[in-house]
């Protein structure tokens, strides 16, 4: 089997920007272990990729079934635009491709009429809000609500990566596969250092959208007098500088710098090792679809503070150890935090497992699934 993906793909996977394309790399890692899979093609339409980017990772280096191309480097990359998306279409039909999947915006296909898969990872409409003013925003918001509407609606096979985004794709008939983001099998091979009591973890990208800046508010209410060992630990991938500066100058204007510890662009190697150290697990995002750092917090069984989104309820809806927020509520996000820190029994207990269910879904196994959704899509088309 030939597959195209269509995805945001990391320019170096050690250092991927966001959930996306973590879950793109993770894929395509795993389907590399299915015999049946002949070549791998991933089209980047957002990110420019020279020839060296394909073997910065050991398992693309060994693998002579992987491809990995870009848009040119002069065109534009950005999500919307409508010579990218006659691009990619251009390069579909170049080669003959069993099934081509294409992942988090449904504009890039909408087309394409050979045979296709979309994964629905988020809400673009809802995700722009947060980029801009409200009145800019919210026109945006509308625009790219009536594109997306329009391009979800050429698509018949969906892979929803959570039960939340399913009433967008109620316009017409779909054939939907509920297939959740994966847990890295290299999160627990990693050696295990001693956990650090009071020890709050945020791992997320920079910017308005993921509410990182309340969380720092929230975190200077707290009554340090009685945790005089909390300690925030902010992970963050830049995607927006002005909003990193924002959040620099907050903690240097907080007096906070020796309780908040900014770390920007870790390696994936890195991450592993602070989510280990970590007593607990915060997203205070605006928005979510199904965030992939609240399962990779769920599979060492860190207690997990997050907002009251159903994003993050689906993700967590079984797992025992959790505790929900308003995120528009300074209160209620210093509330969350020091009802945490003051469970000090609960963080020596939790210091001491490592596993959990969410462990065995990894990225071979989601892999599996996957391929097996492109088959059922390969036999449905025959018998039309």
């Amino acid at each position: 089997m030939n597959i195209l993906i269509v995805c945001p793909f990391p320019v170096d996977p050690r250092f991927p920007r966001g959930g996306v394309e973590v879950h793109s790399y993770l894929l395509v890692k795993g389907l590399l272990r299915i015999p049946k899979v002949n070549k791998i093609t991933v089209y980047d339409p957002l990110n420019y990729h020279s020839s060296k980017d394909a073997y910065k990772c050991n398992f693309l280096r060994r693998s002579k079934r992987f491809i990995l191309c870009s848009i040119p480097k002069t065109r534009q990359r950005r999500s919307f635009s409508i010579i990218n998306m006659f691009l990619i279409k251009r390069f579909c039909k170049l080669y003959k491709y069993n099934i081509v999947h294409f992942h988090g915006i449904a504009f890039w296909g909408v087309f394409y009429n050979g045979l296709k898969i979309f994964t629905a990872h988020g809400i673009p409409e809802v995700d722009v809000l947060y980029r801009h003013n409200y009145a800019l925003g919210f026109f945006k918001s509308n625009l790219i609500k009536m594109i997306e509407t329009f391009s979800r609606n050429s698509f018949l096979f969906i892979i929803l990566v959570s039960l939340h985004c399913k009433r967008y794709f109620m316009r017409r008939p779909h054939i939907f596969f509920n297939i959740s983001n994966p847990v890295d099998s290299g999160l627990l091979s990693e050696k295990r250092p001693r956990r650090i009591l009071q020890r709050i973890l945020c791992v997320s990208s920079m910017s308005r959208l993921k509410n990182i800046s309340g969380l720092i508010e929230a975190f200077s209410n707290v009554d340090f007098s009685l945790y005089k060992n909390a300690l925030l630990v902010i992970v963050g991938f830049k995607t927006d500088e002005a909003y990193v500066q924002r959040i620099s100058q907050l903690i240097a204007s907080t007096n906070l710098s020796k309780r908040i510890l900014l770390l920007i662009n870790l390696n994936r190697s890195q991450i592993f090792q602070e989510y280990l150290k970590a007593s607990c697990f915060i997203l205070p995002s605006f928005q979510e679809s199904s965030p992939i750092v609240l399962r990779e917090a769920a599979a060492i069984r860190l207690p997990i503070l997050a907002s009251n989104l159903p994003g993050n309820r689906l993700a967590l809806r079984s797992y025992y150890n959790k505790y929900f927020f308003n995120p528009y509520s300074l209160h209620s996000i210093t509330n969350s935090l020091s009802f945490f820190l003051r469970r000090g029994s609960l963080q020596a207990s939790n210091a001491k497992l490592s596993r959990s269910s969410f462990l065995p879904f990894n990225e071979f196994i989601m892999a599996r699934l996957v391929f097996k959704s492109y088959q059922f899509c390969l036999d449905y088309e025959k018998k039309i």
